[in-house]
């Protein structure tokens, strides 16, 4: 029966659930940037300033573009 009060999707709680993909994300995330940063440094021969300026000067970009998204996914519904 859907709906029903005894399913085994409403015994976890939906915060629970957002808290761990949020922890897993940022761990996968800051692996990524720390593998991007190795190869852009070693094969490209960016020096880590230029890295760490760069990617400065993208982070409002990125908080841009994350907001804007979900202020998308927020109208649609």
């Amino acid at each position: 029966m859907q709906g029903c009060r005894g399913d085994v999707a409403d015994e976890t709680p939906v915060g629970w659930e957002r808290f761990r993909h949020l922890v897993v994300f940022l761990i996968i995330a800051v692996f990524v940037a720390a593998v991007l940063r190795h190869v852009l440094h070693t094969y490209g021969s960016i020096s880590r300033e230029e890295i760490r300026t760069g990617a400065l000067i993208a982070l409002p970009f990125a908080v841009l573009f994350y907001y804007l998204t979900a202020l998308a996914i927020r109208r649609r519904r």
